[in-house]
């Protein structure tokens, strides 16, 4: 009978030395992808409790008919219509992180590409996607809203967020 239990527990220690070294491997693989350039945010053994926010805006002359190209990871997009000639992008950004510090870092290297490329003008947000080894993680997130002339063409794409068109008549 004591055999038996020294068996069991011998095992049981195996397993666990089999369950941290996988994690171990998974850490260093993960965090030699980070160091190589990959593009991973890994976050081990860390909650996201601290939030930054900041609003940014950008400003273009329509010359003609305009197209808004849109692509965006997280966060709700608004496309308002209007009579002028101004296209008007505002992003109200949200980095979250396990410390104020690290959220205000986040904030300031969120990956927002705004720019116009002749009569397109493209938003982009794709920041890398969050590793989560162990804890609780939330998304970074850009709300944009943006006005434009009344007939241009919109194309969005989100992977996850809300898209409210109004007052636009071109292509949607």
């Amino acid at each position: 009978m004591k055999h038996k239990w020294i068996i069991a527990g011998a095992l049981v220690t195996v397993l666990l030395l089999i369950c941290m070294a996988a994690v171990v491997i998974m850490f260093f693989s993960l965090n030699q992808a980070q160091i190589s350039g990959g593009d991973v945010d890994l976050h081990v053994f860390q909650n996201d409790l601290f939030s930054a926010e900041e609003d940014q805006e950008w400003s273009f002359t329509a010359d003609g008919a305009m197209e808004l190209v849109i692509d965006s990871s997280a966060g709700d997009v608004e496309v308002t219509g209007g009579q002028g000639e101004e296209i008007l992008v505002t992003a109200h950004k949200t980095a979250w992180d396990s410390s104020q510090a690290k959220a205000d870092v986040a904030l300031k290297e969120m990956p927002i590409e705004v720019k116009q490329d002749g009569n397109t003008i493209i938003v982009k947000f794709l920041p890398p996607p969050k590793v989560m080894v162990a804890g609780s993680s939330r998304a970074d997130t850009v709300d944009f809203t943006i006005q434009v002339p009344g007939n241009t063409s919109v194309q969005a794409s989100l992977d996850f967020g809300d898209i409210t068109l109004s007052d636009v008549n071109g292509e949607a």
